[in-house]
């Protein structure tokens, strides 16, 4: 299962509870891989999602399944790299390494994907993870509108684009976001929404620049810091090079994600139902739903 979104997010969190009511129907004769939870990337969504399943876990289900033996249940955090959330100042690094140590999230590095079966994950040590659970954070393919269409494309499917953010071959058309590769002499260009932010703002800039007669100006890519949710009250904050972790890190998290919101219903909204959970678990029963119709807890 892919996490590109919030219907995705959705998916994933009624799924595990499904592997909980199959394992409280089955008591001691669940099998290994129905309660393992494999997590595929080191970068900070394969984080944030190995913290906030624990979190669904321990923090929200864990009460209602009484017939299920929480100390068999695994979440396992597959990482490519040497260390996980590369890019990061190494301090921060060690902070969310050892909070996920701390909630038992076992994190193999150096360790790539070579195959995703219905119960196993098998990974190149030569290592096979039983599970009947793999959430996939790792680098993903373009969507098929991006490969149906008929622009340059890099190895990866993504359209290149020049310093303008110009498709190549077509400099009537501009592409921005995860889909595009961008040809300038900057520094790379990360998925993550602050970047395709930035190339929005500048690519509607050099549309009506166009329209206007005037010089188009190319793109840089300036990196305004980073977050990671590390799961109920720990988060990691990197913002102009001011460092933060564990709880000080969550509530600057949650100042900014208030901030991104933008209309101030929606954080009305989140701020009632942050309140709410500070008192109150949610009612298992009610995370079910259809994924096209969000629920107010995640």
């Amino acid at each position: 299962m892919d996490i590109k979104g919030l219907r995705d997010a959705l998916r994933v969190r009624s799924h595990v509870i499904d592997r909980f009511e199959e394992a409280e129907h089955l008591e001691d004769r669940a099998p290994e891989d129905l309660l393992t939870f494999v997590v595929v990337g080191g970068g900070p969504t394969g984080v944030e999602a190995a913290a906030d399943t624990h979190d669904l876990i321990f923090v929200v289900l864990e009460e209602d399944y009484p017939n299920v033996d929480f100390d068999s249940v695994r979440v396992v955090l597959v990482n490519a790299g040497d260390r996980i959330l590369k890019g990061l100042d190494s301090a921060l690094v060690h902070a969310a390494t050892r909070r996920l140590a701390s909630q038992r999230i076992e994190a193999i590095n150096d360790a790539k994907v070579e195959e995703v079966r219905p119960d196993a994950v098998v990974i190149s040590d030569e290592r096979t993870i039983p599970t009947r659970t793999t959430i996939w954070a790792a680098g993903i393919e373009p969507p098929p509108l991006v490969g149906n269409l008929d622009v340059q494309k890099d190895h990866r499917g993504r359209i290149l684009i020049d310093q303008y953010l110009r498709v190549k071959g077509s400099p009537e058309v501009y592409a921005v976001g995860d889909c595009t590769s961008i040809q300038y002499d900057g520094p790379p260009v990360p998925a993550l929404a602050q970047a395709a932010e930035q190339e929005g703002t500048l690519a509607a800039s050099n549309l009506a620049a166009e329209i206007e007669d005037k010089a188009p100006v190319p793109f840089r890519y300036r990196s305004v810091g980073q977050l990671v949710d590390l799961g109920e009250g720990s988060a990691l904050v990197d913002i102009l090079g001011v460092n933060l972790s564990g709880l000080l890190g969550a509530y600057v998290w949650k100042a900014v994600y208030l901030y991104e919101l933008g209309y101030d219903l929606n954080r009305v909204h989140v701020l009632a139902d942050w309140t709410i959970d500070m008192f109150t678990r949610p009612d298992t029963s009610k995370l079910f739903g259809d994924s096209s119709q969000p629920k107010t807890h995640t």
